[in-house]
């Protein structure tokens, strides 16, 4: 999964030491599609990113059944200079 904007929206990312901050991503899946899920990845740093640009999250998806569901989210704080 991935968020990006245009490079020349002003939009910028929050770093520390060359690494983006406030990001977290996070893939989950419901083997038995009753409701109760289970995390198989959460992380706080994306997969890959590019600045002014965007950040993404990749993920291993799980092996599963015809009752399986999947679920994930993507977040990321941006920063305007004014």
């Amino acid at each position: 999964m991935s968020i990006g904007f245009p490079s020349n929206s002003g939009l910028y990312l929050p770093t520390s030491g060359g690494k983006v901050k406030q990001h977290p991503h996070r893939y989950s899946q419901d083997p038995q599609g009753n409701g109760r899920w289970i995390d198989y990845s959460i992380k706080y740093s994306p997969s890959n990113w590019e600045p002014s640009a965007g950040v993404a999250g990749s993920y291993d998806l799980k092996p599963s059944t015809s009752h399986t569901k999947h679920k994930g989210h993507i977040g990321q704080y941006v920063y305007v200079p004014k």
